[in-house]
C-alpha cells in the first residue's frame, strides 16, 4: 500500500486479535495523513488485576500498558 494513502483509519477492537500489534501500528501509521482511532477493551478486572487473553485474542492491555504500546507513535491516548 502506498505511503500516506488515507486521511483516517479506524481500528476498533482489532489490535488484540493480531499476532504482531507493532506491525499493525506501523502499517496504520505509514498510510495515514491525519489520524487513526485505535481502540481495545480495558484489560483491568474489577479487582484491579490484569485479565488474560481469551480464545479469540492474543493480547490484553490495561490503560497503562496500551499507552506504553502507543508511546513510540504520535498517538494521543484518550481514556474514555
Amino acid at each position: 500500500m502506498e505511503l500516506k494513502s488515507f486521511d483516517y483509519a479506524i481500528c476498533s477492537e482489532v489490535i488484540k486479535h493480531v499476532e504482531d500489534p507493532l506491525e499493525l501500528l506501523n502499517n496504520v501509521y505509514r498510510v495515514i495523513t491525519k489520524f487513526a482511532i485505535i481502540t481495545t477493551p480495558n484489560g483491568l478486572l474489577s479487582d484491579g488485576s490484569a485479565d488474560k487473553p481469551d480464545t479469540y485474542g492474543y493480547h490484553v492491555w490495561t490503560p497503562e500498558t496500551f499507552a506504553e504500546l502507543l508511546s513510540d507513535y504520535n498517538y494521543e491516548f484518550l481514556n474514555l
